[in-house]
């Protein structure tokens, strides 16, 4: 994550082995003091002015950008099996009208037990699905919206820590493909500016449904269950639209069931920095030459159109 971002941060760690205390607790017991330090806190954050203004929207397309104060992170070290994840989905679907919340789990069972506890409690909760390969989607019509045409090409970003958003998906001729479909005439204008410009015919492209199905709907979700494999800092802010229909984003309080590891260690030679060096100048000198083919390009609607 960016140095600007400070997500509020529960944690919830159990203990590898029991510890003997002078004053035990059984398991009922346990629960409910676990039950009641999580219901207490995420009071404590809907209580509070819980919004305070990050940005004014004139720098990001008009987007109100809004962040959640922060109190002190809780940590929870209890031994396994006192219901501490139930316990936490309960007290996540209590407060998800006042405190959008982001749990973030060690594995997909324990997403999907995150999810029908809070469904039982009364809440309604959204579980990250990751990028889904046409062959998936063949397989099974209900991962439709998770849908990617570059997976091998996302998995190996990742795998040399780019983020595919910033150095794949942007230049993705199915994610244009879908602004072209949206229905928005500027979007729909903007991607067949983009096509023009890249010779590119549209309708040899199906449509990415991961980035404008799947992504936005798990970002407008009151509270998300993701494993910690997929955190990024996109899912630790909540999207919606305020009283004024104007787009804001509101960070969320992230909650972590188990310890995980919050990152990896990446090194990097002078090699790296060659190469990086090199990949600059590339870079720089394609985009003083996109740059000029726009420069060449009708801007008016309809002229685009008759296009």
């Amino acid at each position: 994550m960016g140095n600007n971002l400070s997500v509020p941060l529960m944690r919830i760690v159990p203990r590898r082995r029991a510890v003997a205390t002078p004053r035990s607790l059984d398991a009922d017991g346990a629960y409910r003091v676990v039950e009641h330090a999580l219901g207490d806190y995420l009071d404590a954050h809907a209580a509070l002015d819980h919004v305070e203004p990050c940005g004014d929207g004139e720098d990001n397309g008009g987007e109100v950008e809004e962040r959640l104060r922060k109190l002190p992170a809780l940590g929870i070290d209890v031994t396994p099996g006192v219901g501490k994840s139930h316990a936490a989905a309960r007290a996540a679907a209590a407060a998800a009208a006042g405190v959008p919340a982001l749990i973030v789990v060690p594995t997909l069972a324990l997403a999907a037990a995150y999810v029908a506890a809070i469904t039982a409690a009364g809440g309604n909760a959204t579980r990250y699905i990751a990028r889904q390969s046409p062959d998936a989607v063949a397989d099974d019509a209900a991962l439709l919206p998770w849908l990617c045409h570059k997976l091998e090409a996302v998995r190996q970003a990742g795998e040399a820590n780019h983020r595919p958003g910033q150095s794949l998906c942007r230049e993705c001729p199915h994610g244009r493909k879908s602004e072209y479909e949206c229905g928005v005439p500027e979007r729909e204008q903007r991607a067949l500016k983009w096509f023009k410009v890249h010779g590119i015919d549209p309708w040899d492209y199906a449509p990415c449904h991961f980035l404008y199905e799947g992504l936005p709907s798990v970002k407008s979700a009151e509270i998300l269950v993701a494993p910690a494999a997929a955190f990024s800092e996109a899912l630790a802010f909540h999207s919606g639209v305020d009283e004024h229909g104007r787009f804001q984003r509101t960070q969320r309080l992230v909650i972590v069931d188990e310890a995980i590891s919050p990152g990896k260690l990446v090194r990097a030679g002078l090699g790296n920095v060659e190469a990086w060096l090199t990949r600059l100048a590339a870079i720089q000198k394609r985009a003083h030459e996109e740059i000029a083919r726009w420069h060449g390009l009708p801007s008016a609607a309809g002229e685009i159109a008759a296009w």
